[in-house]
């Protein structure tokens, strides 16, 4: 989930610095990774329901892509928190 972010704007990245910024944010990219997709797939999945019409199975997926774009955007946003958060405890 750290990578992903740095490979999206081609910022120069390794797996010995994303663990090191990830220390001590475990449970923030917890929520960020786990919990929040958990939580908006169960809020998406309490609209579906067995013999949708199209129309309905259109706004469920137009719904999907909003979601995973939010879900996009936190990740992101916590990259970049915990890249300045490492910058910051290196200066």
């Amino acid at each position: 989930s750290l990578l992903f972010p740095a490979i999206a704007i081609d910022a120069p990245f390794n797996f010995v610095n994303a663990w090191r910024q990830s220390r001590g944010n475990g449970w923030r990219l917890f929520v960020v990774v786990g919990a929040l997709p958990y939580c908006l797939s169960q809020a998406a999945g309490l609209l579906y329901r067995d013999g949708a019409t199209y129309v309905e199975m259109i706004l469920l997926g137009a719904l999907g892509v909003v979601l995973l774009a939010i879900e996009i955007a936190a990740i992101s946003i916590s990259y970049q928190e915990l890249v300045e958060h490492d910058s910051a405890h290196q200066s």
